[in-house]
This record gives structure tokens, sequence and C-alpha cells, in this order.
């Protein structure tokens, strides 16, 4: 059985970087099946990352430490993930100047990495394409 401790404060990235709000879950076990991916919406666009985060924050979101701790271990990512970026809206950041941010996980080339999207980016096609942009969630 694999524990992810999703109550431990997030790494941050980067040293200017703070978290600005953390969804803690407890212990969670690691399990693919309980995992939902959930197409980023193409209505209305385009949108900012803000009205993403609204529209997640009652689906139970993952946070940054299931991200990084699959990052740590990507022979636990489903393969089903692949060709999609994966977002971790249960951890947001804030950055130089107040600007906020969001984590995913995605595979470039052979390997899995992180990236990160501003909210007050405009969240067009690019962001939402249905094979593209996931927001990963589990039920209560």
């Amino acid at each position: 059985m694999t524990l992810i401790d999703t109550d431990a404060a997030p790494w941050c990235p980067f040293p200017e970087w703070t978290v600005k709000e953390h969804r803690p879950r407890g212990a969670w076990e690691w399990n693919p099946k309980q995992i939902h991916l959930k197409p980023h919406p193409r209505t209305k666009l385009p949108l900012t990352g803000h009205t993403l985060v609204e529209r997640f924050s009652e689906m139970m979101p993952l946070n940054a430490n299931v991200l990084d701790y699959l990052w740590k271990n990507p022979h636990l990512i489903p393969k089903s993930w692949e060709g999609r970026v994966v977002y971790f809206w249960g951890t947001i950041y804030s950055g130089p100047g107040g600007l906020l941010h969001v984590r995913c996980l995605n595979k470039y080339e052979s390997k899995w990495g992180w990236s990160n999207n501003n909210l007050d980016a405009r969240w067009d096609q690019r962001f939402t394409a249905p094979r593209f942009s996931h927001v990963a969630f589990t039920s209560p």
C-alpha cells in the first residue's frame, strides 16, 4: 500500500514562490482507479485560471503533493495520461508580483515532468483542448 501525505507542506519549486492555497486530504492511498480526469471546459473561451479554480473547487482536486509523488515515481502514472497535461488544482502558488500559478504533470518526449501556468493568463483552446488539459480529482 502506498500512502501519500497530502497534508504536508507542498514543495515550492522556486524560492520566490509561496503556497497561497493548499487543500489537504490526509494520508491518501494511491489508487489510480480512484482518480478521474476531467477535461477543462471549452465553453465561453477565453477564460482565466481564476475561473477554472472556481469551477473545480467542489470536485476535490488533487494537490501538488500527489503531483510530486508521481513525478518521483513515474512508473505509477497511468498510461492513459500520456498525451495529456494533468493539472493539480488542490495547490495554488503565489509568485513574484502576486501572480498565481497551478502546477501540472506532463510527458516531455519520453520523460514525465512538471510545469505550471499562470492563473491570470488566458486559458484558450491551447490549454483546454480535450486531449490536452485535464484536472485530476477523486470522489469524496
